[in-house]
């Protein structure tokens, strides 16, 4: 299953619901999400990090998140501020 920016218009309560049911009914397939709200991908197996077009990091989001120097670390910083 593909999920393009699934969750960018959805309230709280709704993205809980996809995400509750994407666990759930399609934990046995592979799920690719494509998004821009970190929240979105932290539970993900892996994710793929691209810039200008091209693949820079991909790992497993709390791996990404340990590193200081990963696009992944510095996004979530960026959002906290």
């Amino acid at each position: 299953m593909v999920l393009d920016e699934a969750m960018a218009h959805v309230d709280g309560e709704t993205q809980n619901i996809i995400h509750n049911t994407v666990r759930n009914a399609f934990k046995d397939c592979t799920v690719i999400t494509i998004a821009h709200r970190l929240a979105t991908v932290q539970d993900c197996d892996r994710v793929m990090v691209m810039s200008d077009g091209k693949i820079v990091e991909f790992d497993k989001p709390s791996v990404l998140a340990a590193n200081p120097d990963s696009f992944f670390y510095q996004m979530i910083a960026i959002n906290q501020n």
